[in-house]
């Protein structure tokens, strides 16, 4: 196995001698055996051990093993206890979803400029993958445990327990045994003591002919992850809020491919159905997701953060001001009439003769007419938004620059023609927006 192991450790990293690993130990067999495996290689692993302090006197002395294993291996530990009960009532989650995120979390803020290593085997990608079919996952579920994950790896992935109890054996190497193992009331271990071995009473190599079916859905899953990365780059395009995709290049792509595309934004399978109907339905037809909203724009799918409507209403009487507001932030500036004005859509030069203080900025239009310079008579801001084909996302963010007797600005797109600069015109008020 010592072979194997250092074979596998290469492909991963050519230079692994000079690599800082970290070990995910718990003392049980399979960390025990992956610790020996990199001290026979002559590298000096940092242990990580998290005691959760749910099997009272056994977890107390699961750390102290650690401890003394470091010590007389003369290796650096960290031993990190959580009150994970508590954590998990306060948080309402089960305590084994708990463990593994404060274990993780942990973990993160401790190996940020190394490797993680975890001792997470073939049988445990096995276990895995029923636990993962019997929750009726996708196919990406079905590949199990990922060999790599940002700075995880699981070297052991493709060794079987057998070989791991083999070497524990052949090497006399001691380990703590957890107790919770044992109890089939955690679905993992009901799989691993009663499913698994009834298979293998039927198959007795079972767990090594899972393995290449489940490479085969690893490499199909790679290649749907790339195919869509490949999709993305063609076709998703960036607004500063939102991302859209035109119609055209999603109306004829499988299922299992939109599932894929638009997992990052919440769509799951039972909202395909009503994916698909939003890419036939009229305009201004919205699909939400608990994360994202969907909205059918012409030839266009738009995408946005699902947030609510946020009503927004600002005085100012400081026309040298700059203002933030949760959309963008507004500056005033004042000019001579003799001022070099440089004419942008982000930037309004009007006739501050005729302001009158003090102005509103807002995103409440209702009703609100203006005359659009350039344009002939006045028109509501809804219909202007509407002919210059601007989605929901961009109208629940478009400003509105007001004084006490009108509309100065619709914010980066027309001034009010009763402020355009004149002649006779003293003083300019220069405002421009950012987002």
């Amino acid at each position: 196995m010592e072979k194997l192991f250092e074979s596998i450790l290469k492909a991963f990293n050519p230079t692994y001698k000079k690599q800082v690993f970290y070990i995910a130990i718990s003392g049980g067999k399979d960390s025990m055996v992956l610790t020996h495996l990199l001290l026979k290689l002559n590298l000096k692993p940092i242990l990580l051990h998290c005691n959760f302090n749910l099997r009272g006197q056994e977890s107390i002395e699961d750390a102290l093993f650690i401890k003394k294993f470091a010590e007389a291996h003369q290796l650096t530990y960290f031993i990190k206890s959580f009150d994970t009960l508590q954590i998990a009532n306060a948080q309402k989650k089960n305590i084994q979803l708990t463990a593994r995120d404060i274990r993780y979390q942990w973990f993160s803020e401790m190996t940020e400029e190394g490797i993680l290593l975890t001792a997470h085997h073939l049988n445990d990608k096995v276990e895995t993958f029923h636990i993962h079919t019997l929750r009726g996952t996708g196919l990406k579920g079905l590949t199990s445990i990922p060999a790599k994950r940002d700075n995880i790896f699981r070297p052991l992935l493709n060794i079987s327990s057998k070989q791991i109890e083999k070497y524990i054996n052949d090497h006399d190497i001691q380990y703590r045994q957890d107790s919770s193992n044992a109890k089939l009331k955690y679905r993992r271990n009901n799989i691993r003591h009663a499913v698994i071995p009834l298979l293998e009473s039927i198959t007795p190599d079972y767990i090594e002919k899972m393995k290449p079916l489940m490479d085969e859905l690893s490499d199909v899953d790679q290649y749907i992850t790339e195919q869509v990365q490949l999709f993305e780059n063609k076709h998703k395009k960036q607004e500063s809020n939102y991302v859209y995709y035109p119609l055209t290049c999603l109306s004829n792509l499988a299922d299992f491919f939109l599932i894929r595309l638009f997992k990052d934004f919440g769509v799951q399978r039972a909202q395909i159905s009503s994916l698909t109907k939003l890419l036939n339905a009229t305009n201004g037809a919205i699909l939400e997701t608990k994360t994202h909203t969907f909205l059918k724009d012409r030839s266009q799918i738009q995408i946005q953060p699902k947030t609510d409507f946020l009503e927004f209403t600002l005085q100012i009487t400081d026309l040298s001001a700059t203002i933030k507001t949760p959309f963008g932030t507004l500056h005033f500036e004042t000019l001579a009439p003799n001022e070099t004005m440089q004419f942008e859509k982000n930037a309004a030069y009007l006739n501050k003769d005729l302001i009158v203080l003090p102005l509103t900025l807002t995103n409440v239009y209702k009703n609100t007419k203006f005359h659009p310079f350039g344009m002939k008579g006045k028109k509501r801001i809804s219909d202007y938004l509407i002919d210059h084909k601007k989605s929901i996302f961009e109208k629940n963010k478009q400003l509105l620059l007001k004084d006490q007797s009108g509309v100065l600005w619709l914010v980066n797109e027309r001034i009010d023609d009763k402020y355009q600069i004149q002649n006779n015109t003293n003083k300019i008020l220069r405002v421009t927006y950012s987002e």
